[in-house]
Parts: structure tokens; C-alpha cells; sequence
């Protein structure tokens, strides 16, 4: 275990775990557009144009979607096994193209389904799951690199990272009124889940946290502050993930540089 960073090293994590939900907030966004507009549960007009569009259109509108998320994601696994693991360069890109292909075929099959039958819920449901999963899947793997030589016990960083991010989507985006939060009451409702979100995120990571580290248990809030800033930004800039991703990553590097150094 590290328990002292000097500055460099600090000022290094910090900005890398900044990166890795920037990075995560990017794809989340990208496939909920996708997902979302296939789905058509942004606009009435858009419910229309989806149910008049060919099935072999729909299909591929969610491929390229999942394509590119899964591109971004195999990338990071293509590099942790080549540089990190010293795998062959023959499993490097077999790894790689099971994964892009994965995370295509699982938009597809999520977005691609029958709205005229789907209320909201059940389409936000597996909007959010779907862009949990995958999203927690690229964040999950790049601070499992930043974390597996500076503390023991992590090995199952990623899938607690999937699962909770996963399910923190699922509570954010499947329980509120997330596109018609317009009163007072609403925006609370959707920062409670928000805040309820990162606290499932932080619970999950801490499991492994706590193994290390005498300050772990402030990675909880750390979480739930950090999803209570990042996630109402994003629903007032669905289209721009670039800020909500930078100030989640900004308070959660932070709170780990802090309790790295107990």
C-alpha cells in the first residue's frame, strides 16, 4: 500500500481519476442519446419517426452507438493487458474486438425494443442500466490500473464498479423525471437519487477500500457529494458531459488523494 504521495504522484492520481469519469461520463451520455432517441422517448414526433423507421435502421442506429462506447472501453482493456499484464498481442486484440462487439450487441438488444408497449419507466430503466454498466465497465478498469499496485485486495474493482454504477443509473434516471423536472419538488426528488446514487457507488467501492485504508469510510460522502454536483449538471446540459464528468472526478480524485495519505 502507498501511504504517502509525494506532490507529483498525488497531482498524477488525482488528474487520472479525474480522467477515468470524464472519460465514463462521455460514453454514459453518448449511449443514453442513442438509446434514448431509439427508444423515442425524448419527443412524441420522435415516438413517430422511430415507429415509421425500418427495423434494420433502428438496429443500426443503436449498433454504431454501442460500437463506439465499446471501442472506447476495449481500448483501455487492450492497454492495461499490453502494457500492464504483458499479453500477447494475439489476446490483446481478441479481447478487444469481444468487447466492442459486447457492448454493441447489448445496446442493441436495449435500445432497439417495442415503445409503442414501454411506458418510461420501463425505457429509463434500461437506459440507465445499460449506460451504468457500460460506463462503470471503462471507469472501473482504468482505476482498477491506478489502484493495483497502491493497494491490496481490489481485484474486484470493476465488477463492483459495473454493478453500482449500474444500479446508481437505474435509481437516477429510472425513479425521477429526469427529462420534466421543472418544480421545486422535482429537482429535489432527482437530486435525492442522485445523492442515493453516489452513495451506492462509494458503499460498493469502500468494501474494498476499507481492506487499506483508515479514512476509507469518508469515500461514502465523498460519493454521494460528488454524484449530488456532477448528475443535476448533466440533466441541464444533457448534451455536454465534458463538465459533469470533470467535477465528479475533481471531488472523488481529491478524497482519494486525502485517504491515501492516513
Amino acid at each position: 500500500m502507498d501511504s504517502h504521495l509525494n506532490w507529483r504522484a498525488s497531482s498524477w492520481l488525482w488528474v487520472n481519476w479525474a480522467l477515468s469519469l470524464i472519460l465514463a461520463s462521455i460514453v454514459a451520455v453518448s449511449i443514453q442519446a442513442v438509446m434514448g432517441f431509439s427508444s423515442g422517448i425524448w419527443d412524441p414526433d420522435e415516438v413517430e419517426m422511430y415507429l415509421n423507421t425500418p427495423p434494420l435502421a433502428r438496429l443500426s442506429t443503436s449498433l454504431i452507438g454501442g460500437t463506439i462506447a465499446g471501442f472506447i472501453i476495449a481500448a483501455f482493456v487492450g492497454l492495461v493487458q499490453w502494457s500492464t499484464l504483458k499479453q500477447k498481442a494475439r489476446t490483446v486484440i481478441l479481447s478487444m474486438l469481444g468487447v466492442t462487439a459486447g457492448a454493441a450487441l447489448c445496446c442493441a438488444a436495449s435500445a432497439a425494443g417495442p415503445s409503442q408497449v414501454e411506458g418510461e419507466l420501463s425505457i429509463n430503466l434500461r437506459l440507465g442500466i445499460v449506460s451504468g454498466g457500460i460506463a462503470g465497465a471503462l471507469a472501473g478498469l482504468y482505476q482498477w490500473a491506478l489502484l493495483r499496485k497502491r493497494l491490496n485486495g481490489v481485484g474486484a474493482w470493476i465488477p463492483i464498479t459495473v454493478a453500482c454504477w449500474a444500479a446508481g443509473n437505474a435509481i437516477t434516471y429510472g425513479l425521477t423525471r429526469t427529462q420534466n423536472s421543472e418544480t421545486l419538488a422535482e429537482w429535489l426528488q432527482f437530486l435525492l437519487a442522485a445523492t442515493a446514487s453516489g452513495a451506492v457507488l462509494g458503499a460498493g467501492q469502500w468494501l474494498l477500500l476499507r481492506r487499506n485504508l483508515k479514512r476509507a469510510l469518508w469515500w461514502i460522502p465523498g460519493s454521494a457529494l460528488a454524484w449530488a454536483l456532477a448528475v443535476p449538471l448533466s440533466n441541464l446540459m444533457p448534451l455536454l458531459s465534458f463538465p459533469p464528468g470533470a467535477i465528479g472526478g475533481v471531488v472523488m480524485g481529491g478524497v482519494l488523494v486525502w485517504i491515501l495519505k492516513d
